[in-house]
């Protein structure tokens, strides 16, 4: 009797190992963004899923100033009006993420039980890159006229906020346990112009507009689990 009892367990053991080892561990995911400061965001991510309901995934984050950001004017001495040399030095953020994820149990949908339904929690860290910039202004003679630069310098951005915190919550339809499609909301303390905020340029300063209390972000992404 204990011999059958054995064997039952053992059957049974395998075939839990069995399942776990045939579903997916991974999962690779790009999403876009908008956020509040009126920028779009583009963030790949990986994602590994050891347990049913808890992964962690890393990814990285580029975005872009809807608008960009223009800077020039005329300097102390009057002598010179300078610009920027190249916007996309300041209207650009790259960051990296890295964050624990959970997961609720599934809502199971469709005729053929195809759709699955869940949410998704994520609190962790976004790394900013770099925390200083280095910016090249370009100055012309301050009179009328097409001129080449006279010269360039070079500016220092203020150190940036290397770390924030951000917390992630995001809707799911997983569909055939492979294809993914999600909706996500993200909360965060990022100010992706806080090294900017304090540079002065030539006794000049750029208006970034105010600092937002939190930093909100819509996304829609696809992905892929295997």
């Amino acid at each position: 009797m204990k011999g059958i009892f054995v064997i039952i367990l053992l059957i049974c053991s395998l075939s839990v190992y069995g399942q776990t080892e045939k579903r997916p561990l991974w999962k690779i995911q790009l999403e876009g963004a908008l956020d509040n400061y009126s920028r779009w965001e583009v963030e790949p991510s990986v994602t590994f899923q050891p347990f049913k309901y808890a992964g962690i995934g890393v990814s990285f984050l580029f975005s872009k100033s809807l608008d960009g950001i223009h800077l020039n004017g005329v300097s102390a001495d009057k002598k010179f009006r300078f610009e920027l040399n190249d916007e996309k030095v300041l209207s650009t953020h790259l960051a990296c993420r890295i964050a624990p994820q959970f997961y609720t149990p599934s809502w199971i949908l469709g005729h053929d039980q195809e759709y699955a339904l869940y949410l998704t929690f994520s609190p962790g860290i976004t790394c900013s890159f770099p925390p200083t910039k280095h910016i090249t202004l370009a100055y012309f003679p301050n009179s009328t006229g097409v001129w080449t630069p006279h010269h360039y310098e070079e500016v220092t951005t203020s150190r940036a906020e290397p770390l924030s915190f951000q917390l992630k919550t995001s809707v799911s339809l997983e569909i055939e346990e492979s294809l993914i499609i999600s909706l996500g909301y993200t909360l965060s303390n990022l100010d992706p112009y806080s090294g900017l905020r304090e540079t002065v340029f030539d006794g000049n300063m750029l208006n970034l507009g105010k600092k937002r209390p939190f930093f909100h972000s819509l996304s829609i992404g696809i992905g892929w689990r295997f």
